[in-house]
């Protein structure tokens, strides 16, 4: 994908990745089955988590949504995974800096977190899995 257009945002505003866009069981689901028969996904979502991690986080929800599906990926889960990774070619110019504090200024951790209960995530997805997030930044400099 290395002349692939960039995307503008890591995923579609308003289109959610679940577990309903998996492949059904039985004769129905035969030919999402085969159209992700040779797509390597796991491997795919086992370096996007690896990105999210290291350099990019504003991708982690999105990676963490893709892996929640990674036991019965569907056509909808890769275009999803395809649009991160042409978000990413776009996004390479973007980094975490660390910048000095000044005196007046000291360096200040502070972190910031945020959780979705299984009652309130379940009735759209119906899958019960809570969802969090965090963020924890030293002055003005992202770290995690």
């Amino acid at each position: 994908m290395a002349d692939c257009l960039s995307a503008p945002t890591p995923g579609c505003p308003k289109i959610l990745v679940s577990d309903r866009d998996c492949p059904v069981k039985g004769p129905e689901g035969d030919n999402d089955r085969r159209f992700m028969k040779d797509k390597n996904y796991r491997s795919r979502i086992g370096a996007l988590l690896w990105i999210s991690r290291i350099g990019h986080p504003e991708i982690a929800y999105q990676v963490n949504a893709l892996a929640r599906v990674a036991h019965n990926p569907g056509p909808a889960h890769w275009d999803a995974s395809t649009r991160l990774v042409r978000y990413l070619k776009g996004a390479r110019h973007l980094a975490l800096t660390l910048s000095r504090g000044s005196s007046k200024r000291p360096f200040r951790l502070c972190g910031y977190s945020d959780a979705d209960w299984p009652p309130d995530y379940a009735g759209y997805y119906g899958n019960y899995r809570s969802t969090t997030g965090w963020c924890f930044a030293v002055g003005r400099s992202l770290l995690s």
